[in-house]
């Protein structure tokens, strides 16, 4: 091997070393966190509201609740609030409950 390759390949392996010193471990010693106003307790807003399988106005419509039904928030998305009622889970919309 000529003198030029072998300090070529010597400053590549002295890079591989030097990335590896340098690569930083992280290691997850706190707990998650969680979002704490979830679960809360609302109730409908609106005379009829649908309780949905999935956060989608298309998906399809378990039971119409009453205006005044307590729900217990569970999760949310950007329109939807995961909620459990009358021994039900689903999806309604936000606009749609008091908060």
């Amino acid at each position: 091997m000529g003198r030029k390759k072998q300090i070529e390949t010597e400053e590549k392996e002295l890079e591989a070393v030097i990335s590896e010193e340098e690569t930083e471990v992280i290691t997850a010693t706190e707990e998650p966190v969680l979002d704490e106003s979830l679960p809360f307790v609302t109730k409908v807003k609106v005379p009829k509201l649908n309780l949905r399988e999935r956060p989608d106005t298309a998906s399809k419509v378990i039971k119409i609740l009453d205006e005044g039904t307590a729900l217990e928030c569970t999760d949310e998305n950007e329109k939807f609030y995961k909620v459990h009622t009358k021994g039900l889970e689903g999806y309604v919309m936000k606009e749609f409950v008091e908060v």
